[in-house]
């Protein structure tokens, strides 16, 4: 059956709530998609499935629906042991729940949106924001977005959302790798953090005056594959999240973190909210900075 993706945010953590751009890709490593169980078996394996279709037709019977879905047949299907098998873990902002929607919405919406029609992306996102609500009480909708239509997303300020080609990785283009943590984290808190610590206007400020024209300009810079100004862009990222996101880092990534900065062999930022599940790092030589991070996951992206 069809596999729907993970997502990675190369760049936007945080500073996309405050206006700034923001880049998602399809992570192909992890997905999930839709299989059947014996009825014994299904239950245990479709964990909120049952309870997320309840929840729906209460919606539908409200007309609070966004989107229309087939629900009947959903139902149908979960009593004869659909669930959907997913290797991607929760809790490290790789939209877990978000491939659950997009697989939902793909196989029951009634007149999909379909992937080409770039003119509804802002509606199909509402719609699938919805969809993921029941899983987090609200829901940007990106994640089932950038699965669901399993393409790499450009969002711009005033809900601009563009589909974008990923640059050609030349021979001087720098190795782009994640660090797994180990640990999962919740989303919510570290949010809340972020917002009350916005509520002072001197730290608003190095948002709006450092943070988002850093990241704008490695939107720009990754997509127009214009590597040494997106290194630069990198390191301004790193520094400011190193210095201002302390509750989004680890306390055993701190130290590496600010030692690699000051070498520039390796740089890293958040991989979406932070506190646990991957770091996203750079570098101009992957072989060195394997060697420097011996007892660490890496796994190169590009």
């Amino acid at each position: 059956m069809k596999i729907y993706p993970s997502k990675l945010l190369l760049f936007g953590e945080y500073a996309v709530i405050k206006g700034a751009d923001a880049l998602a890709m399809p992570f192909a490593h992890m997905g999930g998609q839709w299989r059947w169980a014996s009825v014994n078996e299904a239950g245990e394996r479709q964990v909120r499935l049952p309870q997320w279709c309840d929840y729906l037709k209460l919606l539908d019977s409200k007309g609070q629906l966004l989107c229309p879905l087939n629900l009947d047949a959903f139902a149908r299907d979960l009593f004869d042991g659909l669930y959907f098998d997913s290797n991607i873990p929760t809790g490290y902002g790789l939209g877990s729940s978000g491939a659950l929607c997009a697989g939902v919405y793909d196989r029951y919406a009634i007149d999909p949106i379909k992937p080409d029609d770039s003119g509804a992306f802002g509606e199909l996102k509402k719609a699938l924001a919805q969809l993921e609500s029941f899983f987090h009480g609200n829901s940007s909708g990106v994640d089932p977005l950038v699965s669901y239509l399993n393409r790499p997303l450009h969002l711009g300020t005033g809900g601009r959302i563009e589909a974008v080609t990923m640059p050609d990785l030349s021979p001087g283009a720098p190795v782009m790798f994640l660090l797994d943590s180990g640990v999962s984290r919740q989303t919510g808190p570290l949010v809340q953090w972020f917002l009350s610590q916005c509520e002072n206007p001197a730290y608003l400020e190095q948002i709006e005056t450092q943070l988002i024209p850093a990241t704008n300009a490695a939107v720009a810079a990754f997509l127009g594959g214009q590597w040494e100004t997106l290194y630069d862009c990198y390191d301004q990222i790193s520094r400011f999240q190193l210095t201002h996101f302390e509750a989004m880092i680890l306390p055993t990534q701190r130290e590496s973190w600010a030692q690699l900065l000051a070498s520039g062999d390796c740089l890293f930022k958040l991989c979406g909210a932070g506190g646990g599940g991957f770091l996203m790092g750079i570098t101009r030589d992957w072989e060195k900075c394997r060697l420097l991070l011996p007892d660490s996951h890496l796994q190169r992206l590009f």
